[in-house]
């Protein structure tokens, strides 16, 4: 009974379908890309997954079964590295790709390019990181109500201490005020006292000669009675 036996034969004998894989598929890995007809791609797509699951896997084993199929060891390496950096991350499967180009001109088969999808992989992994960080950036602390009227908020140490200083700070500012206010008043009455001193010496000066004028009088009048 053939149970498990439908494999994709593409009109070939085993060993020339096994060759032809091979070959391809080892291109595909070297350039990323090959272009063929849509049904070796289908058949080449189905080797290259499972050959990136072994190097997702990276053990001993599967990295011998790598270089033992490849045809190239330089390119079994460069896959054996890539499972490492860019797959291991990446979902299961839908790391290749199929697109079609049409049909060919000389016999009418339908063409199409396999592909390796590293950039929108890698795409897809900075996506996944930006949504992380907006999630949390924008993600505000939520308190019930309860916890807000039993705990009010928890100032910091250092922040009182701040606010202490600053404090002090304005209240020394405030008195350094209150004190060139005083100054300047003080300033301004001695300003004002100056020339009101000033008037009345003025004025003590005008009496002092009435006086004297005074006094000689009655000196005048003394002689004069003494004479008669």
């Amino acid at each position: 009974m053939r149970h498990r036996k439908a494999i994709r034969k593409i009109g070939r004998p085993t060993a020339h379908r096994n060759a032809l894989l091979r070959n391809l598929v080892t291109s595909f890995f070297q350039h990323d890309k090959v272009v063929t007809t849509k049904a070796k791609a289908k058949a080449a797509q189905q080797v290259a997954e499972r050959l990136i699951k072994y190097s997702i896997s990276g053990t001993l084993e599967d990295k011998r079964r790598i270089i033992s199929y490849l045809k190239n060891r330089e390119v079994a390496h460069k896959l054996i590295k890539l499972g490492v950096e860019k797959f291991t991350d990446a979902p299961r499967g839908g790391r290749t790709a199929i697109y079609k180009l049409g049909y060919r001109k000389g016999d009418g088969a339908e063409m199409a390019v396999l592909s390796l999808l590293i950039d929108s992989i890698e795409k897809k992994k900075t996506k996944k990181h930006a949504k992380k960080e907006k999630v949390i950036e924008t993600a505000p602390k939520i308190k019930s109500k309860k916890q807000s009227k039993l705990a009010p908020e928890e100032i910091p140490a250092e922040e009182k201490i701040a606010e202490k200083k600053v404090e002090d700070v304005e209240v020394t500012a405030e008195n350094v005020e209150d004190i060139s206010i005083e100054d300047e008043k003080t300033t301004e009455s001695a300003e004002a006292i100056e020339p009101e001193q000033s008037k009345t010496d003025e004025i003590s000066s005008d009496i002092e000669p009435d006086k004297n004028t005074d006094d000689e009088k009655s000196v005048d009048d003394d002689t004069a009675k003494d004479e008669n």
